[in-house]
C-alpha cells in the first residue's frame, strides 16, 4: 500500500531544496516590488525626473499614510516620499490612511488631489490581522506536535 504524501518538487525527497528555493523567490519578489516602486517609468519619482512629459498626468496613490498636514496641502508616504499633495486637508490628521487620485503639476513638482478616500477602518483591519497572527501562533502548538521528526496533528 502506498503512503500518502506529496510527489514531485514538494516531496520529502526535495524538501532541503524546495524550502530555500521558496525563500529565495519570496525575497526576490520583495526586491522586485521595491525596484518597481522606485525605478519604473511611472509614478511620482519618474514625474519629478521628467516633469514636461508628466505635466497633467494622472497618478494614483492607493493606501498611503499621511505624515504631515498643512493648510493647503499634506504629505503622504509609503515606499517613496514624503510626497506633497495639494488639496483640502481639513478632514485629515497625521496617521490617517488615504487613497488618492491626483494629477502631476510640473511647475511645483506636486500632486494635485482630484479625488480622495480616507480609510477610517484601516486601524481595525491592522488589529484584526495582528489578532489572526496571534491566534495562529497560539493555535499551532495546541493543534500540532512533532513526532519522529515530523509535524503531525495532536490527538
Amino acid at each position: 500500500m502506498r503512503k500518502s504524501g506529496s510527489t514531485g518538487l514538494f516531496s520529502d525527497r526535495y524538501s532541503l531544496f524546495s524550502l530555500p528555493l521558496a525563500l529565495v523567490v519570496l525575497i526576490w519578489m520583495g526586491f522586485r516590488y521595491a525596484d518597481f516602486a522606485v525605478n519604473e517609468r511611472q509614478g511620482y519619482r519618474w514625474c519629478l525626473e521628467n516633469p514636461v512629459a508628466c505635466d497633467g498626468k494622472e497618478i494614483r496613490l492607493p493606501v498611503w499614510d499621511v505624515v504631515e498636514v498643512n493648510e493647503d496641502h499634506y504629505n503622504v508616504f509609503k515606499t517613496t516620499g514624503p510626497i506633497p499633495v495639494q488639496g483640502r486637508s481639513d478632514a485629515l490628521s497625521v496617521g490617517d490612511t488615504v487613497s488618492i487620485r491626483t494629477t502631476f503639476d510640473a511647475s511645483r513638482g506636486w500632486l494635485v488631489e482630484q479625488e480622495r478616500e480616507i480609510h477610517v477602518l484601516r486601524p481595525w483591519k491592522k488589529a484584526l490581522s495582528g489578532l489572526g497572527v496571534l491566534l495562529f501562533f497560539v493555535g499551532m502548538p495546541l493543534c500540532l506536535r512533532f513526532k519522529d521528526g515530523r509535524l503531525v496533528l495532536r490527538g
